[in-house]
């Protein structure tokens, strides 16, 4: 399996690190996408995806940052913009207020995060999208947007 998983760190004043994301890096050629969204949300999408078998067969790169620990501005900053290089395409994802939204659908949000993620995956080429609704790739599909 030819994959690396970096986290994206920052390092503050105090020579502290926090972590802002994650990165699946396939060693492939390939497309980068960038996904954003609450930590919370950020992280369990990123821990179903990892856990795929055919993750291994990944082209190019993953990069899902934590929004909510960026800082006031939510801007990426340049040592992580250099780690994860030029950025091909990118998703956010939105968050629910936990305490307002019933655990079903928050549940819901995040199975449909996961499964827009793989369709985003698979129309940039980057998985082949085998159990992907061909519905779901084709709305990311770069005719229709364009």
């Amino acid at each position: 399996m030819h994959k690396a998983i970096q986290p994206l760190t920052l390092i503050d004043g105090t020579n502290a690190f926090s972590s802002v994301g994650v990165m699946v890096d396939s060693l492939h050629p390939g497309p980068t996408l960038m996904v954003t969204g609450d930590s919370s949300a950020v992280q369990e999408v990123y821990d179903r995806i990892t856990a795929l078998p055919s993750i291994a067969h990944l082209r190019g790169r993953l990069a899902m940052v934590f929004i909510d620990r960026l800082g006031s501005d939510s801007t990426l900053p340049p040592s992580v913009s250099e780690r994860v290089g030029h950025i091909d395409d990118s998703l956010f994802l939105p968050s629910l207020p936990q305490n307002a939204t019933a655990p079903e659908a928050q549940t819901r949000a995040k199975v449909e995060d996961y499964w827009t993620i793989l369709a985003k995956m698979s129309g940039l080429g980057m998985i082949s999208g085998r159990g992907v609704s061909s519905r779901r790739i084709a709305a990311f599909s770069p005719e229709l947007r364009a």
